[in-house]
């Protein structure tokens, strides 16, 4: 019995020093001084501001969009008589993209050329599907065979 007297004193003794120094330290802090961008926050008010108090601004729909196509330029004048090789304009050949082969065999071979499922013999942009191999797609334009290689 007087074993565990001295074990609750113990504890009682060590709690009221640790205590002490706890509520000392607690008591004095040290108070701290906020910056402005904190005063905003704590001064915060629910109050509604008036943000175009000078001037209302329009309100769109769908139908009056603000944003307009850009204007289109005018052609030169046409010129009379037959064009020139100035006035031919060359545009560059179309770059076609294979998206996919799928080749299992000769009988099912096929290609996604510019988003179109092509098999040997479809026709797409006016160009046709020769030949179909595992890595690429032989294409016949305006006469001219181009090989498409996969990227």
């Amino acid at each position: 019995m007087n074993g565990d007297k001295t074990i609750i004193y113990t504890v009682a003794i060590l709690c009221l020093v640790a205590a002490i120094p706890a509520a000392l330290f607690f008591r004095k802090l040290p108070e701290t001084e906020l910056l402005p961008s904190e005063k905003v926050f704590v001064n915060f008010s629910t109050v509604p501001v008036a943000v175009f108090a000078a001037k209302q601004q329009p309100a769109f729909s769908g139908f009056d969009c603000p944003v307009k196509p850009p204007m289109k330029q005018p052609l030169p004048p046409a010129k009379s008589g037959s064009p020139t090789v100035a006035d031919v304009v060359k545009l560059p050949p179309k770059v076609h993209k294979i998206s996919m082969i799928y080749f299992e065999d000769d009988a099912t071979k096929k290609a996604i050329i510019d988003g179109h499922i092509l098999k040997v013999g479809s026709v797409f942009d006016g160009n046709t599907v020769v030949k179909i191999e595992e890595t690429r797609v032989q294409i016949r334009s305006v006469g001219k065979d181009i090989w498409l290689n996969m990227p």
